[in-house]
């Protein structure tokens, strides 16, 4: 645990919350890329990895973060092999600067290195 930051897997209760923060933080770059989770974030998340996990950051009791860690087979050589990745991280504008980022980046690579069958 970060300092005044929390995390914890996802729970259905969270959804209006990770649609609000999909969807208000576009990804920039010379053209800004956004999505629209509604009416329910989970399915979406599911529909990018074989095996998928999301996890939230809170501050305060406010969901201010997110990160997926998810898990496919790829093809290297010839033979499958596992693919551990991290995608959709998103902080929100009150949170950007601080210690949320880090927090989800070290708990995603902490859960792809430690414990892949967490994913």
């Amino acid at each position: 645990m970060h300092s005044g930051v929390t995390l914890r897997a996802v729970e259905p209760a969270d959804n209006a919350r990770l649609i609000e923060l999909i969807r208000g933080n576009a990804m920039q770059g010379s053209v800004a890329l956004s999505a629209d989770w509604s009416p329910d974030a989970l399915p979406f998340a599911r529909l990018q990895a074989e095996r998928t996990r999301m996890m939230v950051a809170q501050s305060q009791g406010n969901l201010v973060g997110l990160i997926q860690i998810g898990e496919s087979t790829a093809w290297w050589r010839g033979s499958p092999i596992r693919l551990a990745h991290a995608g959709d991280l998103r902080i929100d504008p009150s949170a950007r600067g601080g210690k949320t980022v880090r927090a989800l980046l070290d708990q995603a690579r902490d859960l792809m290195e430690q414990d892949p069958d967490a994913i």
